[in-house]
């Protein structure tokens, strides 16, 4: 596993790898960077499993910087440091794991790193799915949403939709943890969710999921707990 650390102080970049070190496994390899032009450098020979990323780093902006290059961090579970409250809601324009806010701690440290080994076993799980022409083996991550139509559900992939007999709560039940309940026809793959607005949720594939007005509040805080850093 290559997890890399990028921080402007050379401090929290030793403090940050240290703990890593004592709490990953003793295959990770550790990469620390203060000079982001060095990192840009790097990912693109080398695979980036985990990347800790402070938000304010000198003369460019952590999110920033990762949305001009997220092309070479395809894959990438990343985990944002900051300091500051002011950007927790710029986080979600970019596909995060987890948000730590400074002053680190071991114990956060961990949490955050245990949820990207979370996601990235996840990455390799499958669920059998029976349509009503085959049976085969779906991994969970290229789930977009699921949408129940009377008997049946339709499972929505990036390029196919999958047609199976069934019940939505079936499904929810299957895949507790990973999906959010948004509507009585609608589950979602919290993975995939990009951002919500009052009364919808946006997918990363652009699409728009509705929010049942009885469910605005408990999706919210759904949404806000799968990647909040809990103080």
């Amino acid at each position: 596993m290559n997890i890399f650390i990028l921080d402007d102080e050379e401090v929290i970049v030793d403090s940050l790898g240290s703990m890593l070190k004592s709490i990953g496994s003793d295959k990770d390899n550790i990469y620390g960077y203060t000079d982001y032009r060095k990192f840009l450098e790097d990912i693109k020979t080398r695979k980036c499993d985990i990347l800790f990323i402070d938000i304010r780093l000198d003369n460019t902006n952590g999110i920033e910087l990762i949305k001009e290059n997220g092309n070479y961090l395809k894959g990438t579970k990343l985990i944002y440091i900051t300091g500051y409250d002011e950007y927790i809601e710029d986080v979600f324009e970019t596909e995060l794991v987890y948000l730590i806010k400074k002053p680190l701690s071991k114990e956060k440290v961990e949490k955050a790193y245990l949820k990207a080994i979370e996601k990235i076993n996840k990455e390799n799980k499958v669920i059998v799915v029976k349509t009503l022409k085959e049976t085969r083996k779906v991994k969970i991550n290229e789930i977009y949403y699921i949408e129940s139509d009377a008997r049946l559900v339709n499972i929505h992939l990036k390029n196919e939709v999958l047609v199976s007999y069934g019940k939505l709560s079936d499904m929810e039940e299957m895949l507790k943890g990973n999906f959010l309940r948004t509507h009585k026809s609608y589950l979602v793959n919290l993975e995939r969710v990009k951002s919500y607005k009052h009364n919808q949720v946006i997918l990363d594939n652009g699409k728009v999921i509705p929010i049942s007005r009885n469910s605005i509040s408990k999706v919210k805080n759904e949404i806000f707990d799968y990647v909040k850093e809990e103080v």
